[in-house]
């Protein structure tokens, strides 16, 4: 019988170029293959983030909007600038968009009906949160009119 026709891969298995598999060496174990999937998705999670952040402070040094505009330089202006966004929504009794947007920000924030965050959030921290978006929309009508008026 003829011997079988195998190669060698750089990991130390042995691939038979005829059952085209590998026959032996470098056993994945569930452990590793959970690792291997958890790197790949530690990798893709910071491409994102990065890429979103690069564009976020992009917009941020164009915008009119003062809280997208102090996103600059802000490490976390991807996560802020997609908060400003839902807030936004959520507030606009015209939005198409707001209930989902206000689930999203309650879902973010644990203020959820049934969720706490793992510090026990509650009525005042929802208060809190109403009281800073409020806040970061006034700001936004201020520079709106500000700009309105030949502001700019």
């Amino acid at each position: 019988m003829d011997e079988p026709r195998t190669k060698v891969l750089s990991n130390g298995a042995v691939y038979d170029l005829d059952k085209k598999r590998i026959v032996s060496g470098a056993v994945l174990t569930s452990d590793s293959a959970r690792a291997l999937v958890d790197a790949r998705k530690s990798r893709k999670r910071e491409a994102i983030l990065e890429a979103g952040t690069m564009i976020a402070q992009a917009n941020a040094r164009n915008s009119q909007h003062p809280a997208i505009r102090a996103l600059a330089d802000d490490p976390e202006a991807m996560w802020k600038a997609i908060a400003i966004g839902r807030t936004m929504a959520a507030m606009d009794s015209d939005s198409p968009y707001g209930n989902g947007a206000a689930e999203w920000l309650e879902r973010g924030s644990g203020l959820a009906e049934g969720k706490q965050t793992a510090d026990g959030a509650d009525v005042g921290q929802a208060a809190e949160l109403v009281t800073a978006l409020t806040g970061l929309l006034q700001a936004f009508d201020d520079a709106r009119g500000r700009q309105g008026a030949g502001g700019g």
